[in-house]
């Protein structure tokens, strides 16, 4: 009969540390399995289970008694060291000289020079905080400059309704509506310093704004016709003349009258009398927007003067004329009455 020991010597293997008394214990183990299972092999067993017992209990034994007899040479080893410190440090001691009385009075002699320097306060409280606060190292903190935000110019392109400012490659970068526009008087061909960043609004703060407008392309060329006054009649409402009494017809060929549609009446608020703005490209005089709309406040109408009526005039000529006639005949009465009564008249 063989008995099969590969996989028991496999687990010891893998128990077994990589330090030597690990080793040592594995190798005592192997030697005593060796000898069990040989015996079984050869076929001289031990002729009672309790040999078997008693050859296992020895070598639990001596894999016992193998640790304990290398931690006390340890705990040995550790205690002549400790013993070998203190005498050294004990020779030390002894080697160092001792100061002489003429030394120990200058330090004394220091130390009181040290402590009249100091105030009263402080020698008070010197031994009261010594233990309990630590002198404070000094904290060098590194300023970081903040860095200003980037600014940059742009070209001015007015729009029909509003203006845009234009980059170098003709791209644009911002869009001003109306009032805004009206407000910082963007005209075309001004220059405008933005910021590069964005506000809560998602545009970019104005900075500064140059005024230096140069003209429309032809074709581009933006014609404004106003303040034009609203009037109603029953198609609706519409435009015909500017405040001066200027027709619409005169400047743009396409419109006589222009009526203006609901929604730009509902956006604008537009009523009768107000005051508005119309614009159109030249090269489509038909596609006409209204801009503006104008306050009260904006613009003031200036008063219409009639024209004088001939047939007054005529009037008034006729009657300064008969006035004239008739004073000029009564200075005639005058004279005569006047040579008469001093004809008649003689002297006593």
């Amino acid at each position: 009969m063989t008995i099969d020991y590969r996989k028991d010597i496999i687990d010891l293997m893998q128990a077994t540390g990589s330090d030597p008394q690990s080793l040592k214990q594995s190798m005592i183990a192997l030697k005593i399995i060796s000898k069990i299972y040989n015996q079984a092999v050869l076929g001289n067993p031990p002729e009672n289970k309790n040999e078997v017992v008693k050859i296992a209990e020895k070598a639990d034994q001596a894999v016992k008694n193998e640790p304990e007899i290398k931690t006390e040479n340890k705990l040995e080893n550790k205690t002549e060291i400790e013993t070998k410190k203190e005498n050294d440090e004990n020779t030390v001691e002894k080697i160092k000289p001792k100061k002489t009385k003429e030394e120990l009075e200058k330090e004394k002699a220091k130390k009181e020079e040290a402590a009249k320097a100091l105030s009263p306060t402080v020698l008070k409280n010197k031994n009261k905080y010594a233990t309990i606060t630590p002198i404070p190292k000094p904290v060098v903190k590194k300023i970081i400059p903040v860095a200003k935000p980037k600014e940059k110019q742009y070209e001015i392109r007015r729009k029909l309704l509003g203006a845009e400012a234009v980059d170098e490659n003709g791209h644009s970068v911002q869009y001003f509506n109306e009032h805004l526009t009206r407000i910082e008087k963007l005209e075309n061909g001004d220059t405008v310093t933005l910021l590069d960043h964005l506000n809560d609004s998602g545009n970019r703060p104005i900075i500064k704004v140059e005024h230096h407008a140069k003209s429309f392309a032809p074709d581009e060329e933006i014609i404004e016709f106003g303040p034009a006054v609203v009037h109603r009649d029953s198609f609706g409402l519409y435009i015909k003349q500017d405040s001066n009494g200027k027709n619409l017809s005169q400047v743009n060929p396409e419109k006589a009258i222009l009526y203006l549609d609901m929604n730009t009446v509902s956006h604008f608020n537009l009523h009768e009398n107000d005051l508005i703005s119309i614009v159109w490209r030249v090269s489509d005089p038909s596609f006409i927007r209204v801009r503006w709309r104008y306050a009260e406040a904006e613009v003031t109408i200036p008063e219409k003067k009639e024209k004088p009526d001939k047939n007054k005039e005529t009037e008034k000529h006729k009657t300064k004329g008969r006035h004239k006639s008739l004073l000029h005949q009564l200075e005639k009465k005058e004279k005569q009455s006047s040579e008469k009564q001093n004809e008649d008249y003689a002297s006593r």
